[in-house]
């Protein structure tokens, strides 16, 4: 785990000039770690313009409650308004998932002492950004099993061919599916996507690399698929309001 000290706070606050801020968020330069401290730079110092540099085209962003930003939106309606700096921000996982993009979970803290986790999809040609989902975080949630008792009935109802049991057992009604293609929102629209699941002959097995509690009710996890397709997942799960976890974002590239 890498921990970067960034002491960064508003401009407004430490008398720098805009200018000055600027030239020294530039500094961070490199791999993703360098610039995820650019990155959280940029929005202690309200620099809207260069934080949009660190996305892809077409980057979007999912906050917990399933809307959807496209990035320049999100930035426009969203980082502009924050007005605390960003102390410090960390990689707790992070993991190859094809030749174009890497997955990560890590974390980050404000000087209020709030602390946040974040999921991010990377476009590691670019070192930019392409997803990101980031939540208000909670210290020392135990793991809790019920996820992977979920996580077993979605390989279950997968593995018995029909896509709409599955997403209507397993996912949230504005859950969100992100792919090469634009995002799928909403249950009929996933399940349309997993048409191909209803094929006699497909399989899956999902098996968990990484698996964060960011509260009682939310869980990031990152895993391994194997079978009909071999390639990794993200599983963001979110507990209802009868207890029972459910998909809120799913994504593999």
């Amino acid at each position: 785990m890498k921990t970067l000290s960034l002491t960064v706070f508003l401009f407004l606050f430490i008398g720098h000039s805009a200018q000055v801020v600027a030239q020294d968020c530039l500094q961070q330069e490199g791999d993703t770690t360098s610039v995820n401290k650019q990155w959280a730079c940029y929005i202690s110092t309200q620099q809207m313009d260069s934080l949009a540099t660190l996305y892809t085209e077409k980057a979007i962003k999912v906050r917990a409650t399933g809307e959807v930003f496209e990035i320049a939106d999100a930035i426009a309606t969203y980082y502009s308004k924050k007005e605390v700096g960003i102390e410090a921000i960390e990689t707790n996982y992070r993991v190859n998932a094809n030749a174009l993009y890497d997955y990560e979970i890590g974390n980050f803290t404000l000087a209020n002492g709030d602390q946040y986790t974040h999921v991010v999809i990377w476009n590691t040609s670019l070192q930019k950004r392409d997803f990101e989902f980031i939540s208000k975080a909670e210290s020392n949630t135990p793991l809790d099993p019920q996820i992977d008792v979920r996580r077993n009935q979605w390989i279950a109802l997968c593995n018995a061919h029909n896509a709409m049991a599955l997403v209507s057992e397993l996912y949230t009604t504005n859950t969100v599916y992100y792919n090469h293609k634009p995002v799928v929102v909403g249950i009929d629209a996933v399940a349309n996507e997993y048409g191909y699941m209803n094929n006699p002959n497909y399989t899956l097995n999902l098996s968990p690399l990484h698996l964060e509690m960011v509260t009682p009710t939310l869980a990031y996890e990152i895993g391994q698929c194997s079978g009909s397709y071999n390639g990794k997942y993200i599983i963001i799960w979110q507990k209802d309001a009868e207890g029972i976890w459910k998909v809120l974002v799913d994504s593999n590239i």
